[in-house]
C-alpha cells in the first residue's frame, strides 16, 4: 500500500458554493493538513474559497475557474493549480448540476448539459488526475455519488436526469482497479 506524502494536495471540483458540500469538504481536508485546489465554474469564487481555506487552516490553497464539461478548461485548471500546491494525491469530483424539468420535458440540449457536467466532467477531471500517476505519483479518487443521489431523489423529485446519470457514474466507478484511499 502506498503511503501519502507528508505534504499532499487534493483537488476538488465544484467546491465554491457558499452552502455546498465542496466547500465543507475543502475545510474538512484542510483541517487535517491537506493543501487544497478548488476548481469551479466561478473562478473568483474558487479563488475566494481557496484564500479562506488557506487563511483558516494555514495550508496551501489555490483556486481556478473551469467548466468541467469542457476538457480543455479542466486541463488548464489542473495545469494552473499543480505548480502552486504540494504533490497531488487525491481528487474529489463534486461538480454537478440537475435539471428542474420533468423527465418527459427534458430537451436534448438540457440532457447534454447535465451529461456534460455530471458524467463527462467526472471523466475529464479523473483522467487528468490519473495522468499524474503516469509520473509515478499516486492519486486517490473520491466521488461523492451517494450524497448527490440522495439530494437528487429526495430534494429534487423531478431530477430524474441527474439520478439516471449517477447510475452511469456508479458504473464507471465500479471499474476502478485501485482501492479508494482513506482520508
Amino acid at each position: 500500500m502506498t503511503t501519502f506524502p507528508e505534504q499532499r494536495s487534493v483537488i476538488l471540483t465544484g467546491a465554491a458554493s457558499p452552502r455546498g458540500i465542496g466547500r465543507a469538504t475543502a475545510h474538512f481536508l484542510a483541517e487535517r493538513g491537506w493543501s487544497v485546489g478548488i476548481i469551479d465554474l466561478d473562478e473568483s469564487a474558487a479563488q475566494a474559497v481557496a484564500a479562506e481555506v488557506a487563511e483558516t487552516h494555514g495550508v496551501s490553497a489555490a483556486g481556478a475557474g473551469a467548466n468541467v464539461a469542457d476538457e480543455q478548461q479542466v486541463r488548464a485548471a489542473f495545469d494552473a493549480l499543480e505548480p502552486q500546491l504540494p504533490q497531488l494525491v487525491a481528487l474529489v469530483n463534486l461538480a454537478g448540476v440537475s435539471s428542474a424539468d420533468p423527465y418527459l420535458e427534458v430537451t436534448p440540449d438540457e440532457w447534454n448539459r447535465v451529461i456534460g457536467v455530471n458524467l463527462n466532467g467526472v471523466h475529464y477531471a479523473t483522467r487528468r488526475a490519473v495522468e499524474t500517476t503516469e509520473t509515478g505519483r499516486p492519486v486517490a479518487l473520491a466521488d461523492v455519488i451517494e450524497a448527490a443521489r440522495v439530494r437528487a431523489i429526495e430534494a429534487e423529485p423531478d431530477a430524474a436526469v441527474r439520478a439516471a446519470l449517477q447510475r452511469s457514474t456508479v458504473a464507471t466507478e465500479s471499474r476502478r482497479t485501485e482501492p479508494h484511499a482513506s482520508f
